[in-house]
């Protein structure tokens, strides 16, 4: 074997580990993209979360209901029919809508690989308060407030809209 054959074995052993490297590289950027992506997710949810259970605190609720109108109409109708009054009904949407920013951010981890599908699961799942006629009723009111593509998984994996609507039994019966 001459100097320019063990050259170009060489060179070719050069160029397949930077080829090697490169595709590494490329493999590293996006499983940090992808960090990034959920670390920022998680940040958003947190926000959220914490405002929706801020919201949902007696001193604050109060001041909702005194200062939005649709209070005054079709969600607190709906809350009335489950023996709720005006700030209950704050209150409750603001729990469930913690709750759903937990799940959203879940669902958002599990797109993006970082968790299994049995994290959905997890904190309620399918026995939780999703399928109470009370949060399937008050769902169309916090609906525009969730993205597009969670809302429908929402929907799908609770089944909303299929659970019959009647009213909670009253405490002394």
């Amino acid at each position: 074997m001459d100097w320019s054959m063990l050259a170009a074995v060489a060179e070719l052993v050069a160029a397949v580990a930077v080829v090697l490297s490169l595709v590494y590289v490329a493999r590293q950027i996006r499983q940090n993209t992808v960090a990034l992506r959920s670390q920022v997710n998680q940040s958003l949810a947190r926000n959220s979360l914490d405002l929706s259970l801020e919201l949902s605190r007696p001193p604050l609720a109060s001041v909702v209901v005194k200062a939005a109108s649709e209070v005054g109409g079709p969600v607190a109708e709906v809350g009335a029919e489950y023996g709720l009054d005006p700030v209950e009904t704050v209150q409750i949407v603001g729990y469930f809508t913690a709750s759903l920013r937990q799940l959203e951010n879940r669902y958002r981890q599990v797109e993006l690989g970082l968790l299994d599908t049995t994290a959905l699961e997890q904190l309620g799942g399918r026995a939780g308060y999703y399928r109470w006629p009370v949060f399937q009723s008050l769902w169309p009111f916090m609906r525009p407030g969730v993205p597009t593509d969670f809302a429908e998984f929402v929907e799908r994996h609770y089944e909303i809209g299929q659970v019959v609507t009647k009213k909670l039994p009253d405490a002394a019966t």
